[in-house]
C-alpha cells in the first residue's frame, strides 16, 4: 500500500466512532498554550486535533520513526492552515524529542511495536513539566478463539507490562479507562 493511502486509511480509522477520538480528547482537556508530542503520529489524525485544541499560543510536535509520515503531516496542516505543530524524526529503539518540557506525551496503538520498552522509554520523564501526563492506548489480546490480525501478528500489550515499564521509569498510573472495546488507554504522571 503506498504511504499516502495507508496514512488516509490510518486517519479514517482513528475518526471512526468505534474508536472514540472524541472521547480521548475530552478526557485530556487540552487548553490553549499548551505543549503535545504526539509520539507514532502516523497520518497526524490525533496530531491536527490537538493543535486545534491548544491554539493559539501552544503547540505539537508529531514524533515518528518515518520521515515520509511527518511530511505527509507537514502537507495536511499546511493545507488546513494550521500553523504550530513540528516534526521530529526520533529512533526507533529509544524515545527522542526535541528539548522541552511537555504537558501531554500521547502514544496510541504503537507500544506493541517497541522492541525493548525499558530502553525506549528510560528518559521519558525529563520530557514532561511537573504536572505532565503520558498517553498510552494500545491493543490489549484479544479473548476467546476469534483469528484477528491483532492476535495473528501479535499486535497487542499486556496493560500490567505496560504499568510495570512505566513505573520502573518513574512514572505512576494516573487514571486507566474501559471504554475502548480493544484497547487499554492509561495515562501515567510523574511520582511525586
Amino acid at each position: 500500500m503506498k504511504p499516502e493511502r495507508r496514512l488516509k486509511r490510518f486517519n479514517k480509522l482513528a475518526a471512526s466512532p468505534k474508536y472514540k477520538s472524541q472521547e480521548v480528547l475530552a478526557i485530556m482537556n487540552l487548553r490553549p498554550g499548551m505543549i503535545v508530542a504526539d509520539v507514532g503520529s502516523g497520518g497526524g489524525f490525533y496530531t491536527q486535533a490537538f493543535a486545534k485544541a491548544v491554539a493559539p499560543d501552544g503547540w505539537v510536535v508529531a514524533v515518528d520513526t518515518d520521515p515520509r509520515n511527518l511530511e505527509y503531516i507537514k502537507d495536511s496542516v499546511k493545507a488546513m492552515g494550521i500553523d504550530n505543530v513540528k516534526t521530529f524524526v526520533t529512533p526507533s529503539d529509544h524515545l527522542e524529542l526535541p528539548a522541552q518540557q511537555y504537558d501531554w506525551i500521547f502514544m496510541r496503538d504503537m507500544y506493541h511495536h517497541i522492541a525493548d520498552p525499558s530502553t525506549y522509554f528510560q528518559f521519558i520523564a525529563r520530557f514532561l513539566k511537573p504536572r505532565g501526563l503520558v498517553v498510552l492506548i494500545d491493543y490489549t489480546k484479544p479473548r476467546g478463539f476469534a483469528m484477528s490480525f491483532s492476535s495473528l501478528h501479535q499486535h497487542y500489550s499486556d496493560p500490567a507490562k505496560i504499568r510495570y515499564v512505566m513505573q520502573q521509569e518513574g512514572l505512576d498510573l494516573f487514571r486507566s479507562f474501559k471504554f475502548l472495546p480493544k484497547q487499554s488507554f492509561q495515562i501515567f504522571g510523574l511520582k511525586h
